[in-house]
């Protein structure tokens, strides 16, 4: 049986570019790619569900809300989005490898060319829901 790995936010833009191109960067995987339409990933008992139905090898996690003014005019959504259920598929996942993606928003663009460890400091919610995971380790 072929290894498989799990793309959340599969109809976004890294996302759905990851899941295209998966047969060249991990050929002999089964790799699916999981959108809004196929998994409300703020279900966290159907999450549940899904994880021990689909049993993944690797978790790459796109999933977020990203739109600056939906964040803005919704904090509480953006970080269940993009912190709890971040959160809650890590702790499914902490026996195997758990990529995530952040964004350049984490930062106020005053330096540019950031690193790892630079200091996020965050002008917007998108960016502060971000930023949340490299201040410290998820807690769950």
């Amino acid at each position: 049986m072929a290894p498989r790995a799990i793309i959340t936010g599969a109809a976004g833009l890294i996302g759905q570019y990851l899941v295209n191109t998966a047969p060249r960067w991990a050929p002999g995987w089964d790799v699916q790619g999981l959108s809004r339409a196929h998994l409300d990933l703020t279900d966290r008992a159907n999450v549940e569900r899904t994880w021990q139905s689909i049993k993944p090898n690797a978790v790459i996690h796109c999933a977020a809300l990203s739109r600056t003014k939906a964040c803005e005019q919704d904090p509480e959504q953006a970080r269940r989005i993009n912190v709890e259920v971040t959160a809650h598929l890590a702790q499914l996942s902490q026996n195997i490898p758990f990529i995530f993606l952040s964004s350049g928003e984490v930062f106020d663009g005053k330096t540019g060319w950031y690193g790892e460890t630079d200091e996020p400091n965050p002008i917007n919610v998108y960016g502060q829901t971000n930023a949340s995971y490299r201040k410290k380790p998820l807690t769950v």
